[in-house]
């Protein structure tokens, strides 16, 4: 009698991508893939919950998504792995029919620039998103009042990330609040035109407020 030993092969194992992120509003799509696999016989397949079939794929989500994978050999083993990718919404408005994006500037200040000067501002060490701020927080850009110095009526235009309402208020030069009107907006650009004839002739400042923060502060002159 013959005696036989069979060995028990080494267990299937894989590691997919980490830290995948999408950035809505810039970069949209990742790649996520099967990094290493250990263990098992080549040739190796894969199927994706997604229905591909390739060891690496490029995905699109809109919400942070777990894709899995699994991945079988040629003894049909099998076994899988979770790629999680990330989803940050960058946009911050529009410049003409593109996204405007948010960048943390120099690590401490938010600015929204439009989607083609990104690059540069990466290039120049700045991160995509906000700077560690709340993401429901309204941000108002590109603020812009005219005539100034104005007679009747002040337009403004500016740009903001989400709906709100926001409270315009002027101030004369001693302090004293001499005007203020809310107005519900939508998100991305805003025109408006305040009535401001009753005012007398002097400075003043305009200051801009969402949920009792003061987001810009202009200095006024009425004719």
């Amino acid at each position: 009698m013959q005696n036989f030993t069979i060995a028990e092969g080494t267990s299937l194992e894989a590691t997919v991508t980490e830290g995948a992120t999408v950035y809505l509003g810039y970069a949209a799509t990742a790649s996520i893939s099967v990094e290493t696999i250990t263990g098992g016989s080549a040739p190796y397949t894969y199927e994706w919950n997604t229905g591909e079939t390739t060891q690496s794929i490029e995905v699109s989500p809109t919400e942070t998504t777990t894709y899995t994978v699994t991945i079988t050999d040629a003894n049909g083993c099998s076994t899988t792995a979770d790629a999680i990718v990330n989803v940050v919404d960058v946009r911050c408005g529009h410049h003409g029919h593109h996204n405007k994006v948010k960048i943390c500037h120099k690590g401490g200040r938010t600015i929204c620039i439009p989607w083609w000067a990104v690059r540069w501002h990466l290039w120049h060490g700045d991160t995509l998103g906000g700077c560690d701020s709340d993401p429901n927080e309204v941000l108002i850009t590109n603020l812009k009042v005219y005539p100034n110095p104005f007679k009747r009526h002040l337009h403004i235009k500016f740009n903001s990330t989400m709906d709100a309402d926001v409270d315009f208020t002027v101030f004369n030069h001693r302090g004293k609040k001499v005007f203020q009107r809310t107005l519900s907006i939508t998100e991305g650009d805003t025109k408006t035109k305040l009535n401001l004839s009753r005012l007398r002739r002097g400075y003043y400042y305009l200051k801009v407020v969402v949920n009792g923060e003061v987001k810009k502060i202009r200095h006024l002159i009425k004719r």
